[in-house]
């Protein structure tokens, strides 16, 4: 859930965050606007992969601060890590 996703951020400190938009108790879209508002987060990449593909969620994702939007049953996972490596600068 979102607000466990939060407390492990601040401890684990992640390279890169795969997020989905729907999980329960917080959506992914206020995780990532908490993420992005700490200034201890906000320098870590959000990458939203969720099955909801509207292009309303996608811009929204994207004007939260994400650096990536996928839905889930149009990426593979070659595209995916190739993504991962692109934000990671690797």
């Amino acid at each position: 859930d979102g607000a466990s996703a939060l407390h492990r951020v601040l401890h684990i400190q992640p390279d890169i965050i795969l997020l989905d938009i729907m999980m329960p108790h917080m959506d992914g879209f206020e995780v990532c606007r908490r993420l992005k508002s700490d200034p201890d987060t906000r320098d870590i990449p959000v990458m939203f992969i969720t099955a909801v593909g509207s292009v309303e969620d996608k811009v929204k994702g994207f004007e939260l601060g994400a650096v990536d939007y996928f839905v889930k049953s149009d990426i593979s996972i070659n595209d995916l890590v190739a993504k991962c490596q692109q934000h990671l600068g690797s």
